[in-house]
C-alpha cells in the first residue's frame, strides 16, 4: 500500500497531468465557434493522457474526437504555421506534452523505485526470520 506521502505525490501528479492535458485539449479545439460540448473533449483528452504520459506518449486528439462521435476536421484546430499566433499555440501544445511526460515519468519512476525498496525490505525481514 502507498504511504501517505506517496499517495499525496501520486495524486498531485495525476491531477497535474490531467490538468495539463485538459489545457492542451483546449488549445487543440477549433477557436470560433468552440465546438459544442468541447468541455467533454477536454476531460476525456486530459484523462486519457495520464498513463501514456509516463512513457512519453500522447493519445492522438483525432482519435479521441472520433471516439466521441465527432469529426476531427471540424472539431480540432488547424494550425497554420505561417501564422505567428498559430505557431505559438502549436509550440504551447508541444510544451504541455513535454511537461505532462516529465511530471508523469518522474513520479512513475519514483514510485517504481519505492516499490522495489519496499520489496527489498520485505525480503530482508523474511530472511531474518
Amino acid at each position: 500500500a502507498l504511504q501517505p506521502n506517496q499517495l499525496l505525490s501520486v495524486s498531485s501528479a495525476v491531477i497535474t497531468v490531467f490538468s495539463i492535458g485538459a489545457a492542451e485539449a483546449w488549445l487543440l479545439t477549433s477557436r470560433s465557434p468552440r465546438p459544442r460540448g468541447a468541455w467533454k473533449f477536454y476531460v476525456k483528452y486530459g484523462s486519457l493522457q495520464i498513463l501514456p504520459s509516463i512513457i512519453w506518449l500522447t493519445k492522438p486528439a483525432e482519435v479521441v474526437v472520433r471516439s466521441m462521435g465527432q469529426n476531427p476536421a471540424t472539431y480540432l484546430r488547424k494550425f497554420n504555421l505561417n501564422n505567428l499566433a498559430d505557431a505559438r499555440a502549436s509550440l504551447r501544445v508541444t510544451t504541455f506534452q513535454n511537461l505532462r511526460s516529465i511530471i508523469a515519468g518522474f513520479v512513475g519512476i519514483a514510485q517504481i523505485l519505492c516499490l522495489c525498496d519496499s520489496a527489498a525490505d520485505a525480503n530482508s525481514q523474511f530472511l531474518e526470520r
